[in-house]
């Protein structure tokens, strides 16, 4: 697990963990339940082959949700 903390960064700067967890579900083509329960949850147990990726999406993810949340005039 080479970038467990970033991942565990990532997820705590997310202001919609449950958007996020359906993107990330979405993106590998596995259950929303599968993320929460094994990729986010106590152990997170992901893959290392897909870790890298992860925090890609998670980054693009949490900046997209920053850009949308600024109130524009």
């Amino acid at each position: 697990m080479r970038y467990t903390d970033n991942i565990r960064k990532e997820f705590n700067k997310c202001t919609n963990k449950r958007e996020l967890i359906k993107t990330v579900a979405g993106q590998f083509n596995i259950s929303p339940m599968s993320v929460q329960n094994n990729w986010f949850s106590r152990y997170w147990a992901i893959p290392d082959y897909r870790q890298e990726k992860l925090i890609d999406l998670m980054q693009k993810f949490n900046e997209e949700t920053y850009k949308n949340s600024k109130i524009k005039i």
